[in-house]
């Protein structure tokens, strides 16, 4: 496919009178614009302008890559195989782990016999290691988005129940996040599930760990932990439960169990 030239003059006159509303256009504008233009008939300049606000949001998602790099590369690397309609993905990834105090909160339940359930639950996103496995990912993806600087991947689950005033925490499930837009995405080797396992041990027991939360009101996913699980939740003073309780439980999950081979 032969791809259109920017016409710069077109995308100048059309900015002259965009910019009296927003010197630093978000590239949705340009989009928008876009539309209103394709919609008037004007389908070449909508297209010039599409292209612009396409390229301007590229821009943006490589720089939230580089710095999700930055963030999370000293964190380790996974190897992942993922598996689409479009064909299969094999690569090294950085993992970012997603936890959401209000989904944890709101996934605390009774169950049927009256007594607490729920699950410690991550949303978890690759981060490519290098521009050649985006550039695979936002081929062969059924819906790519790297709005956040990482493709969403997995979830990750470890259930629990409350019997007799006493957290037991009950396994470790990985899941899709989404296959109708990250596909079947699979721990592909022994090392990286280990390496996984490792990390989420250390992510309950060390404080000096110092993985980002995510968050603007807490800097780290151990602070974050405290403040959810043991406080708000009551589980250190209702159940005298601790992190890294957690972490001893993980020390039973095998790694044999967490990864798929091809």
């Amino acid at each position: 496919m032969v791809r259109r030239k920017f016409n710069q003059k077109i995308i100048s006159d059309i900015m002259k009178h965009l910019r009296k509303f927003n010197e630093r256009l978000r590239p949705n504008t340009y989009k928008n614009a876009a539309y209103k233009l394709d919609k008037m008939g004007h389908s070449d300049r909508a297209g010039d302008l599409r292209d612009w606000g396409n390229k301007k949001q590229d821009e943006i998602n490589y720089s939230k890559w580089e710095k999700s790099l930055e963030e999370f590369a000293k964190f380790g690397t996974f190897k992942l195989n993922i598996k689409t309609a479009k064909g299969t993905i094999d690569g090294d990834f950085h993992l970012e782990f997603i936890f959401d105090g209000d989904c944890f909160m709101d996934c605390v339940y009774d169950g049927d016999d009256g007594e607490k359930q729920g699950d410690i639950y991550f949303m978890v996103g690759m981060t490519p290691t290098t521009k050649e496995l985006i550039s695979e990912c936002m081929e062969k993806l059924p819906d790519p988005d790297m709005g956040n600087g990482f493709f969403w991947g997995m979830s990750i689950g470890i259930p629990f129940d409350v019997v007799n005033n006493k957290i037991n925490l009950k396994g470790l499930h990985i899941d899709n996040y989404d296959t109708s837009v990250s596909g079947d995405v699979k721990i592909a080797d022994r090392v990286s599930a280990g390496r996984l396992r490792s990390l989420l041990k250390r992510m309950f027991s060390d404080p000096s760990l110092n993985y980002p939360s995510g968050r603007t009101d807490v800097d780290y996913l151990y602070q974050y932990f405290e403040q959810v699980i043991l406080s708000e939740a009551g589980f250190s003073s209702d159940y005298g439960f601790k992190l890294e309780d957690v972490s001893n439980f993980l020390n039973t999950i095998s790694p044999n169990t967490m990864y798929k081979t091809i």
